[in-house]
């Protein structure tokens, strides 16, 4: 089989490399991949004098003990049996052995992985079948922290005899641990309400990193209309009036309409609009407010937030049709110059504009940087702006390991300065050069000659994003378009309050019978209802005469009561 570290170890182009690999990777999607990583084992590399995150970071200070690689080597041969997703690699790799950083990681710490790949597109169905079977492999990289995966959380499976906690092996991963110290709010968002710590999750301490959404708008019809950009619910309400005033698209209708998809047929829901009146709706609907857990449908601002998107409703503002929006259909509607605004990601805004373009040569998409309600102030409830850590993105050491000890100092390395490179950039020399003290990515990363983005690229090589690393703001910038960081840096930059935003909680048995019993239908009762109050067809008179006793009934208020315990334990942390 071809080797693709040989063909780093040529410098040859990245086509060449691919082409190198092509031959080992056919079917690959199709079944478990199971292989050993190749390569001798050897010291870690002298590690960059500087990075972009600064000498003096926490993440650039951090240092292995001396002496502490290699961990294993031919006297003290080491292999672990490591499971996990790795969709985004599988077209074009067998398994992340082929992968650069992992083959840097092994020549550092002597550790041979046999890497277990679920096929492409399956997670949840083989990951059950493999704790059932109770054949488990040393490691397991899976979403334990994420509830919706995993009922009970990680504490389940660590009394159910999967998955071990990891405070006893803190010692064996100085770097790690000194991370934990330097961001207090990650540790407690990785250890659970009886202090123990079960998995190592993705780490993004930067808040830029982490506001890839937000709302954003046609430029050139601001432009044409002669507005500015609005700050404000009341001046969105102005700018949508303006574009149909003006039929800014011109074709002799009032069809520019402000959109979202259906609450769920897709991440861009019109539940976003209601953030600047400090309301949410949906499956998180669950605030929090000085220390108390606020059910937001049933929050006189939901009230408030839901009369505004039926005035847009009514005054034919909002796209009529966005309940049935998925997310493909609402870029339809951007191409065919029906939409003016809405929810959306970076990557949309960039991804999305030469669609937009190539229909109207003068389109531009532009972020709004926030948007305040009545009450002059901003809020925010996207998840995903308050996860200083993903725990979608985590690793946790089976009962079966031999060797818990040596697995942390493995994966310690991931937090070594050496290791933060290779797993951000890559290496030196070969997917980045360093360039007045910063690292800069090669023509192999930027200018793949098969047309991949520098995300795929680097996927393909530093897979920082989606593994149990802790991200550096810089290389996401590099990873990024102009037009991609113009809007992480814009909804960055303007985030308002997102204090409100429901903390990590874990529930215990009782909790989770609740949740379980409870949650699903009131879930589906204030989706259908937010539908019917927008469009009319239930008027908003019955909010607090029928809606919120419905919601009673249905048991909010246990649910509630379920999360305020959750939440007062978290926050004993």
């Amino acid at each position: 089989m071809a080797s693709i570290s040989a063909a780093f170890k040529k410098k040859s182009t990245w086509g060449t490399i691919l082409l190198a690999t092509a031959v080992s990777v056919t079917g690959c999607s199709t079944k478990n991949e199971t292989s050993a990583t190749n390569g001798a084992s050897a010291p870690a590399s002298t590690a960059p004098a500087s990075t972009a995150a600064g000498t003096n970071s926490p993440q650039a200070s951090a240092q292995p003990q001396e002496g502490m690689y290699p961990i294993a080597n031919a006297d003290k041969p080491i292999t672990l049996k490591v499971w996990t997703a790795a969709d985004p690699i599988l077209k074009y790799f067998k398994n992340y052995g082929e992968v650069l950083a992992f083959q840097e990681m092994e020549k550092a710490t002597g550790v041979k992985i046999e890497w277990i790949h679920p096929s492409a597109g399956q997670l949840q169905e083989p990951f059950n079948l493999m704790i059932a079977s109770r054949d488990l492999p040393d490691v397991i990289l899976y979403p334990w922290g994420n509830s919706q995966f995993l009922a009970g959380g990680a504490d389940k499976y660590v009394k159910d005899g999967v998955i071990i906690p990891l405070n006893e092996y803190m010692k064996n991963a100085p770097d790690y641990a000194k991370v934990l110290e330097s961001y207090p709010e990650i540790k407690k968002r990785v250890t659970n309400d009886q202090g123990e710590m079960d998995y190592i999750s993705l780490m993004q301490p930067d808040l830029t990193m982490r506001t890839y959404n937000g709302f954003m708008i046609r430029q050139d019809w601001l432009d044409k209309a002669g507005m500015p950009m609005p700050r404000s619910t009341d001046d969105l309400y102005k700018t949508l009036k303006a574009f149909q005033d003006k039929d800014v698209n011109g074709n002799g209708k009032k069809d520019e309409y402000i959109s979202a998809t259906g609450m769920d047929k897709g991440i861009l829901g019109i539940e976003k609009l209601l953030y600047p009146f400090g309301a949410t709706a949906g499956n998180d609907a669950f605030i929090q407010r000085d220390g108390k857990v606020v059910y937001s449908p049933a929050d006189p601002a939901f009230k408030e937030g839901v009369a505004y998107l039926n005035k847009l409703y009514k005054e034919g503002l909002l796209d009529p049709e966005y309940m049935l929006n998925d997310n493909t259909k609402l870029q339809q509607k951007y191409t065919n110059g029906t939409v003016s605004a809405s929810y959306s990601s970076a990557g949309r805004v960039a991804s999305w504009a030469p669609g937009i373009q190539a229909a109207d040569a003068n389109a531009a998409l532009a972020p709004i940087p926030s948007l305040t309600g009545p009450d002059g102030k901003g809020y925010w409830f996207e998840g995903n702006t308050a996860n200083i850590t993903n725990p979608g993105v985590s690793l946790a050491i089976t009962t079966a390991n031999k060797h818990p000890a040596e697995t942390m100092a493995w994966w310690n390395w991931v937090f070594t300065q050496a290791g933060k490179m290779a797993f951000n950039y890559g290496k030196e020399g070969v997917t980045y050069e360093m360039v007045d003290g910063k690292p800069k990515f090669t023509d192999m990363i930027t200018k793949d000659p098969q047309g991949r983005t520098q995300n795929e690229m680097l996927t393909l090589t530093a897979p920082a994003a989606g593994l149990p690393t802790l991200n550096d703001l810089e290389a996401t910038k590099l990873q990024k378009s102009e037009v991609e960081w113009k809007a992480f840096q814009t909804w960055g930059d303007n985030m308002p309050d997102n204090s409100g935003i429901m903390s990590p909680v874990t529930f215990n048995e009782q909790e989770m019978d609740v949740m379980t019993a409870k949650k699903p239908a009131i879930d589906d009762y204030q989706k259908q209802m937010l539908d019917k109050f927008i469009t009319g067809r239930v008027s908003l008179d019955k909010w607090e005469t029928e809606f919120v006793p419905q919601l009673k009934k249905l048991g909010i208020d246990e649910v509630t009561a379920a999360y305020q315990s959750a939440l007062e334990r978290y926050n004993q942390r």
